[in-house]
């Protein structure tokens, strides 16, 4: 928008632009339930924020440990 209240009434009714698609889908979720129009469907507190992140994070270093893993025992 042009001007605050364009700006405003743009966050209010319109969805966000999709994510670009280097970030992990993970995260992109994460972000997306941060940015729900409805109050309710969002993230209530950091700790749940920080949990599902955490989530994210062993998930990601799991498969990287699982990927190397499988690469050292095929060489």
């Amino acid at each position: 928008g042009e001007t605050g209240s364009e700006m405003i009434e743009s966050i209010l009714k319109n969805e966000p632009k999709p994510l670009p698609p280097e970030v992990p889908t993970e995260i992109a979720q994460i972000i997306g339930k941060c940015l729900r129009k409805d109050r309710n469907d969002r993230y209530q507190t950091t700790r749940e924020i920080l949990f599902d992140l955490e989530e994210v994070r062993n998930d990601l270093t799991f498969g990287e440990t699982t990927r190397r893993t499988i690469t050292d025992e095929i060489e």
